[in-house]
This record gives C-alpha cells, structure tokens and sequence, in this order.
C-alpha cells in the first residue's frame, strides 16, 4: 500500500519520500507492537490473571483499530482531484476498462527485475517477520523473565530500519538514483 498511496497522491520528487514515511508509519506499529504487550501482559502464573491482561490487550487494539478504519473511511478518498503528475495524469487517461488482472499479473511474472525484486523482497521480510517472532522466545531461552528487554531489542531494530527507510527515501527522491541504489553489485541491495 504504500507505493501505491504514494504514487496516486504524491508529484514525481515527492514519492520515494511519501513511501518511506508510510513504510515508517508501519514500522512504527511493528515497534509499538513489540513495546507495549510486555508491558500490559506480565509473565505470571495465573491462568485467570493472564486472560485479563490479555483481553484488555485486545480490546485496546480493537479500540485503535476501529478508530482507525471509521477515519479511512470518512477522510480517505481514492485519488486526488487533480493528478499530482504527468504520469499519473496519463494512467488515467490510458486506464482500459478491460484490462483482465490476471494478465498483468502474468506479465508481471514475465518480467525478470519484477521477479528478482520479489524474491529479494520475500527474503527480506522473512528474515525480518521470522526474527521480531521469535526474538521473544530467543531472549527468554537464555535471559529469563527479561520479557520487557526483548520488546525493547526488537524496538530497537525497528528504528534503525525506520531511520534508514525515510534517508533511503529522501536520498532517492533528491538524487534519482535508483538504479544505482539497487544494483545487484551495490552493497544496498
């Protein structure tokens, strides 16, 4: 979503920013997500205790989340009035009606850069998603009860990659760099 929301809403020099500070934004929910459920779910023994803590847990984020979708819904529209740039303003114009969306999926798959950057992406955020899920369990093995500290690791790492996503975004939006920030040679790929 945020690539698309970027290129709908945003000008050609202003992109790379938008998406990079939606990509923060999501990070930030990763980052909260490893910070506050240490904190509202202590480690306890207590069965009945425990499904408290958790259910208050649950319905915070029930709270946040239907506050959330009610504002997209009454403030989001789907595009801008006027097109924020030349190639936006032709899509537009040269949307076919008829255009099947299996078959752009199956050209996507034909072009090479698109599957290379899939793959690269899938391993990226593998890594990651397999790391802030276990990170919990990897402390705990050999620090007991430091539950709070591995939120704090994984919040951690999580704004070293916020920092980095909104620099990468502004570089590229400043530079138009972007082949050579993504080369296969370049140590940022």
């Amino acid at each position: 979503m945020p690539s698309r929301i970027a290129s709908v809403w945003f000008g050609a020099n202003e992109v790379s920013t938008a998406c990079s500070i939606a990509v923060f934004g999501n990070q930030l929910g990763i980052a909260i997500g490893f910070l506050v459920p240490p904190v509202l779910v202590p480690n306890i023994k207590d069965k009945a205790e425990l499904a408290y803590h958790i259910s208050i847990m649950f319905y915070i984020i029930a709270g946040v989340a239907t506050l959330l979708f009610i504002l997209v819904v009454i403030v989001f529209k789907e595009k801008p009035k006027h097109a924020p740039s030349r190639a936006q303003s032709l899509s537009y114009t040269l949307a076919s009606p008829d255009a099947s969306y299996l078959n752009s999926i199956i050209r996507l798959f034909k072009n090479l850069n698109f599957v290379l950057l899939i793959i690269s992406y899938g391993l990226n955020a593998g890594a990651f998603y397999s790391l802030s899920t276990l990170l919990n369990r990897m402390v705990i093995l050999h620090y007991p009860g430091e539950e709070v500290n591995a939120g704090r690791i994984g919040l951690t790492i999580i704004i070293a990659g916020m920092f980095g996503a909104v620099i990468s975004g502004i570089w590229l939006d400043r530079t138009k760099t972007y082949k050579n920030l993504c080369h296969p040679n370049c140590l940022i790929w």
